[in-house]
């Protein structure tokens, strides 16, 4: 479930010429978090959206709060988890919450986004694996991991030392930390490596978006005793 403080926004190519509001409409007091709270003003101004999800499945619990980690995953390196939202850019590797929508044309440049995530059982935009497709010209209806997919989650939650998110730690991850073979439990914190593809449905009109996973990177996993 992509959590309250990282969003994400995609315009049409047709849409490049977009006035934006000075203010944004997608920044909500109510929903920001004290210890993120300053970081805030330096996000792009963006229009609201909303996603209507392919799932009927997609009324879960609300996010966790930033600031209540500490109390969910005791483990969780809170220095890691923070640089990971407050992460902008490096190469190809972005953070769709920091991407203002007017750059162009570096916005439809191919690139990896990276968001932090609360792991539930519920979410509100799926995130999976492309499904294989017979004709590559056409884009998914839908996206669905296949059993024989292989995406990577590596296990970071015994790692102490300081994260810097950038290209070299990205490429590095695979020599730097063991796979996770498990099943991810409920209310885990992980940072999620994904690609966006969007395309407009040639019967509605509408606009579709499919985020597909590439790697998982866990960093903490919850104290079990406090759901139980």
């Amino acid at each position: 479930m992509l959590c309250a403080y990282s969003a994400c926004s995609c315009l049409p190519a047709e849409c490049s010429s977009l006035v934006l509001h000075a203010e944004c409409e997608v920044t909500k007091e109510e929903y920001q978090d004290p210890l993120l709270a300053a970081s805030y003003t330096s996000l792009p101004a963006l229009v609201e959206g909303h996603f209507n999800s392919w799932s009927s499945l997609n009324n879960g619990p609300d996010p966790i709060a930033f600031s209540s980690w500490a109390l969910v995953a005791p483990d969780l390196h809170f220095s890691n988890a923070l640089n990971s939202v407050m992460f902008v850019s490096d190469a190809q590797y972005i953070n769709p919450s920091h991407v203002k929508t007017g750059d162009e044309p570096n916005k439809y440049k191919l690139a990896v986004c990276m968001t932090a995530v609360c792991v539930t059982k519920r979410s509100v935009l799926e995130v999976s694996s492309p499904p294989k497709l017979a004709n590559a010209s056409s884009p998914p209806h839908f996206a669905a991991l296949h059993p024989t997919d292989d995406v990577p989650v590596y296990d970071a939650c015994a790692f102490k030392d300081d994260i810097n998110y950038s290209t070299g730690f990205f490429n590095k991850m695979p020599t730097t930390f063991p796979c996770f073979h498990e099943e991810i439990p409920t209310n885990s914190f992980a940072v999620l490596g994904y690609m966006v593809l969007y395309w407009q449905s040639t019967q509605t009109g509408a606009w579709n978006i499919s985020a597909n996973i590439q790697w998982i990177l866990l960093l903490a996993t919850p104290d079990c005793g406090l759901f139980e």
